[in-house]
């Protein structure tokens, strides 16, 4: 059986931008029935380090903007241009991630229904 370690003070990651490696992707349905690829990161340096942070990038038209943002953000580049399918998106997002090495993410909290969730948004490489 595994030991767990548990800091409260890990709890309360600040706003802040952070580096951080890239650690599991994975891929489910919405109650909508949309793909969404959730990223884990992993932070690796500062007080907050090994804490893990997660986004969920819904593959769909209205969320083009911020899918081609995060490519560019890891690749340097925008989407490949023309048609796919949602599955060779998430599998052309899921590549550029894989193959990223340490990224600056930014962290920011916001209230949804009530609770307090964290935002990430990947600004590129470390």
């Amino acid at each position: 059986m595994a030991r767990l370690t548990i800091n409260p003070k890990l709890f309360n990651l600040e706003d802040d931008i952070y580096t951080a490696i890239v650690k599991k992707t994975s891929r489910r349905r919405s109650q909508k029935g949309n793909l969404v690829l959730t990223v884990t990161y992993k932070i690796t340096e500062g007080d907050f380090q090994n804490v893990h942070v997660s986004d969920s990038l819904t593959i769909t038209e209205e969320s083009l903007w911020k899918l081609n943002a995060t490519y560019k953000a890891l690749t340097g580049e925008d989407l490949p241009e023309g048609e796919m399918d949602e599955e060779e998106l998430a599998d052309i997002l899921e590549e550029a991630l894989k193959e990223a090495g340490p990224v600056s993410i930014v962290v920011k909290h916001e209230l949804f229904e009530g609770e307090r969730r964290a935002r990430v948004t990947v600004k590129g490489e470390a």
